[in-house]
């Protein structure tokens, strides 16, 4: 069950060393978002966001996706939804020009938004005794 201020990132890839990542997170109850980061002066900066809309929106608690992306390094990003691409970033839309361009690992987590910005993923209320929320992931494959 999504809430606000709940973060669940199905499918997330990252490099630590060069602060490039690209993102599928569920915000709140605020929808499905991709986000594209890159080392800009030193810093992790998001460069592409696709205009800042969700992929899909709404609350999708329960909402069972195939997610899947295709990272060409240096070239390009793909992002699929149940077979469709649903977005598509380049070094040409990146700000700056800013995109990643080594290999990155791939994750998967649940986390909560406290202390970040609520306009971005709401607010988040702690659970009471005995709550908790889960994320099932029903598979993961990397070609």
């Amino acid at each position: 069950t999504m809430a606000p201020g709940l973060i669940a990132a199905p499918l997330w890839t990252y490099n630590r060393a060069t602060l490039e990542e690209s993102d599928f997170e569920v915000v709140g109850v605020k929808g499905l978002f991709v986000t594209l980061w890159a080392k800009v002066d030193g810093k992790h900066v998001a460069v592409w966001d696709n205009g800042g809309a969700p992929i899909l929106s709404g609350d999708l608690s329960g909402r069972r996706l195939r997610l899947g992306m295709g990272y060409e390094a240096g070239r390009s990003v793909t992002y699929f939804v149940d077979g469709r691409q649903v977005a598509r970033a380049t070094p040409a839309d990146a700000k700056g020009g800013h995109f990643p361009t080594g290999p990155q690992k791939a994750y998967l987590d649940l986390w909560v938004a406290a202390g970040v910005d609520p306009g971005w993923a709401g607010v988040w209320r702690p659970m009471r005794d005995g709550q908790s929320v889960e994320m099932v992931v029903h598979g993961y494959r990397q070609v």
